[in-house]
């Protein structure tokens, strides 16, 4: 099993430290909302992954307290949000994709490859890969940016929510930066004292051992 990709240290981070407390019912409901009008706005998306069945993918936000189980290919498809990590959902549940929410994004939008995130360690994909490749080749099938049909599918409500959400990774980026300038300052001195360390080991390690006089038999009396 691939290792948890790490949370960047971000604004999402701080925000899902925030919603930790919140119940995940209300966010089921909206999702389910959106996951209902998506399969009405595109039946031969989901047509697709009809054959998946009640297979179920796990989607896991690392820096977010919670997770989406996703069957997209039931009828009609559904979700369900868990608290934390999703591993105690492991009924009907063949594969999980783990990363951090902007590249889950990105990723459902077309924008990133997610063969080379995955051997960058940024996404984590485990179990059964075939429903991963199956929603993927749907996807790319059908030419569809999943954010921006989800964000139709929330009409009339969509040109604020594009305006939101640019908004927000515009906040982000400029936080994020302000977050990474401080986490350089945090690390400095560990860094700086991990640098000294290993100058020591290996100044230690250059140093000839000297032949120690082997010592004389004890003779028995």
């Amino acid at each position: 099993m691939p290792p948890r990709p790490v949370p960047p240290f971000s604004p999402v981070l701080f925000a899902g430290l925030a919603l930790a407390p919140l119940p995940t019912a209300p966010l089921e409901v909206a999702l389910g909302l959106v996951l209902r009008r998506l399969h009405a706005r595109r039946p031969g998306l989901f047509a697709r992954v009809a054959g998946l069945g009640e297979r179920a993918l796990l989607i896991d936000p690392v820096d977010l307290p919670f997770s989406i189980v996703l069957r997209p290919g039931a009828e009609p498809p559904r979700l369900s949000v868990v608290s934390g990590d999703g591993e105690g959902e492991g009924e009907g549940v063949c594969a999980a994709v783990r990363g951090p929410l902007l590249t889950l994004l990105d990723l459902a939008r077309g924008r990133l490859d997610g063969d080379a995130l995955f051997f960058a360690r940024a996404l984590a994909v485990e179990g059964d890969t075939e429903v991963v490749v199956a929603l993927r080749n749907a996807l790319d099938s059908a030419g569809t940016d999943l954010l921006d049909e989800t964000l139709a599918a929330l009409a009339p409500a969509e040109a604020p929510l594009r305006w939101a959400l640019a908004a927000v990774r515009a906040v982000h980026g400029r936080l994020a930066a302000d977050l990474a300038s401080v986490q350089a300052a945090l690390l400095a001195p560990v860094a700086g004292e991990t640098a000294r360390l290993e100058a020591r080991v290996q100044a230690l390690e250059a140093v000839p051992l000297r032949r120690m006089p082997a010592r004389p038999p004890v003779v028995a009396r």
